[in-house]
């Protein structure tokens, strides 16, 4: 039996589901947790009761082909995969909290990192020392950032707001989700793999983007 990927929004409904069945909480109020914890001061549930300043309204055509408003829609239904308001900055904002949970890594000068021996450390493939932060390495499809910056300039770094493992997760491309010549689809993230094709002269970077 074939089968192939397709994108839908009610997956993510499923996953709220499952969100609130775990935490016992309502998944709006999970969202804007999420929203305060990054200080994401311009992202909104799209609510209809709320006053919500420079909210864009969207249009269609009457019978005459005048512009009028258009019906209210709600997308209680659907926050988990759509339906929410926000700005350039503040998706700038969250997309450096996931770069930066995914590149964060822990100094090795603390007296625990010391104390390690080869049975009680990290794996290899989990790189603890830190990282500049336009500098990453594949590892199996995936990216490690490099460490070649003194542990001393980055022992005060905060940890990210997700683990890196977490955001290595997310962002591992699921299998045979392939659906286009270069894309793959991970935990609701679109993933362009590094590839170098030098008999072709073509470089592709890694890169993660969602529409």
């Amino acid at each position: 039996m074939n089968s192939k990927f397709l994108y839908t929004t009610h997956g993510w409904t499923l996953i709220a589901a499952v969100l609130e069945g775990a935490t016992k909480r309502k998944f709006p109020d999970l969202i804007r947790l999420l929203i305060s914890d990054l200080g994401l001061d311009s992202t909104y549930l799209d609510e209809n009761e709320p006053l919500i300043y420079n909210r864009s309204r969207f249009y269609v055509r009457n019978k005459n082909h005048h512009l009028e408003n258009a019906p209210y829609v709600d997308c209680a239904y659907k926050y988990a995969g759509g339906g929410m308001l926000s700005t350039v900055t503040d998706l700038v904002h969250f997309g450096n909290a996931m770069l930066y949970s995914y590149q964060y890594r822990e100094a090795h000068g603390s007296q625990t990192a010391q104390k390690q021996d080869s049975k009680t450390a990290p794996p290899k493939d989990i790189n603890t020392t830190p990282q500049p932060r336009n500098a990453v390495t594949p590892t199996s499809g995936m990216h490690q950032p490099s460490s070649d910056l003194g542990s001393a300039h980055h022992s005060c770094n905060l940890p990210g707001y997700l683990k890196p493992a977490t955001m290595q997760q997310i962002w591992r491309p699921v299998e045979k989700t392939q659906h286009s010549k270069d894309n793959l689809y991970a935990m609701g993230w679109e993933v362009m793999p590094e590839k170098r094709k030098f008999g072709f002269g073509r470089s592709q970077p890694f890169y993660v983007y969602h529409t």
